[in-house]
């Protein structure tokens, strides 16, 4: 399982396939809109991060520490299939 571990800062990954990945650094500012975040393990701590229409099933956000992030439209873990 690749993790994406330190600091970012703005930039974006809006649209990347990062499913089954750790994310456990931190994000300021960064987009991760409509990326493929499923069956990944947030771990780590998103400031103002737009996750809008990203896909989120299956992934594990237990730990994640999040604040100001924009979750318009995505697909979270508990949604039902489509």
């Amino acid at each position: 399982m690749m993790e994406l571990n330190g600091l970012y800062a703005g930039g974006s990954l809006a649209g990347e396939q990062l499913s089954g990945r750790v994310l456990s650094g931190t994000f300021v500012g960064v987009d991760l809109s409509d990326a493929d975040l499923s069956y990944a393990a947030l771990t780590g701590t998103f400031i103002m991060v737009s996750l809008r229409g990203a896909n989120l099933r299956g992934a594990d956000l237990t730990q994640a520490r999040m604040i100001g992030v924009d979750i318009r439209d995505a697909v979270l873990p508990g949604d039902a299939p489509a």
